[in-house]
């Protein structure tokens, strides 16, 4: 009975000390649709009328800067995120294809190593907790540690606690992209060489990998071989609910896309595609001379707002003039 007692007065005590938490700009930045602005949920559907969506796009960090389909005036949503894995994917795909209309189309954005696995975090949970359906969470790895932090963010200590004090002091400032609006690249050409080469650091680190143009290591090839197969299945449930897969390659800076050799293409995005077996159309725009203009960037990697609203018009445009 002591026990019990003592378990529910550290609860509560957890529960009270995470309110001011809750209520700040860091919590709500640390999911990606805390306002359920972006993904048609419950929240959603009781705001807004629209159904029959003509496109939704799927992806990471680089399809999150690359299309925006206001800008097309057709009926689409962004579903990247920066980042977010192919199996992430499939699970906002699982959760709210139904959005789309008979024969709509599902745009998979294909990044440098989408052909790769990578290890996730209880974050990586956390951050799709208010918007993806709790069996599909279930599934997902560290689900009970992750509501655990939702419901008491408090206990990610230091963070959670300037967040608190901030709060309560009224010191905050709203969390705000400003690349959302930025139709510049602030970068100078060196500047944009060395943020290539730190792109290409971080990829070598991420997934042990010493030579770009060698083999695939061991354990990349177990990495692929959960990728080859979860893009079946993402492919396999779009077709099977009729509606129209595409695999589109965004462009990038010449400053990066010069580490993106046909050896390099070969190992780890064609051979990728090619062994996934799957009749999906292909938008190659990685080195599309239309977009090499580093004006259309704000860094070797991420196009602008110009570059987002020229490129997700050409992409519209070669879905259905061609």
């Amino acid at each position: 009975m002591l026990k019990r007692f003592a378990r529910r007065a550290f609860g509560r005590g957890l529960a009270f000390l995470s309110v001011p938490v809750k209520a700040s700009e860091w919590y709500k930045s640390l999911f990606v649709d805390f306002d359920h602005e972006t993904y048609p949920d419950n929240v959603w559907y009781r705001k807004n009328d629209e159904r029959n969506f003509d496109i939704v796009n799927l992806g990471s960090s680089s399809a999150r800067w690359a299309f925006d389909w206001s800008a097309v005036g057709v009926k689409g949503m962004n579903w990247a995120n920066r980042p977010q894995t192919l199996i992430d994917d499939f699970r906002l795909l699982k959760n709210f294809h139904s959005i789309l209309k008979k024969n709509g189309e599902v745009v998979i954005a294909i990044m440098p190593f989408t052909g790769l696995d990578k290890k996730t975090g209880v974050m990586d949970t956390l951050k799709y907790l208010p918007t993806l359906h709790c069996d599909i969470v279930q599934d997902m790895p560290f689900a009970a540690k992750a509501r655990q932090l939702q419901a008491y963010p408090i206990l990610m200590g230091t963070p959670a606690i300037k967040a608190g004090f901030r709060r309560l002091l009224h010191k905050e400032t709203k969390c705000v992209s400003l690349f959302e609006t930025i139709d510049r690249n602030p970068m100078s050409g060196e500047e944009l060489e060395i943020d290539a080469e730190r792109w290409m650091k971080g990829w070598a680190k991420e997934f042990a990998i010493e030579d770009f143009e060698a083999p695939l290591t061991e354990e990349n090839q177990r990495g692929r071989s959960v990728r080859v197969a979860v893009m079946r299945e993402l492919v396999d449930f779009a077709v099977e609910r009729s509606y129209r897969p595409i695999w589109v390659l965004p462009p990038v800076t010449r400053h990066l896309g010069k580490f993106f050799t046909p050896r390099f293409r070969e190992i780890y995005i064609d051979g990728f595609l090619r062994e996934v077996g799957r009749d999906v159309r292909l938008l190659d725009y990685m080195s599309d001379a239309e977009f090499q203009d580093d004006s259309l960037y704000f860094n070797s990697f991420f196009l602008n707002a110009k570059g987002r609203s020229a490129f997700t018009r050409r992409v519209w445009q070669d879905l259905h003039l061609t």
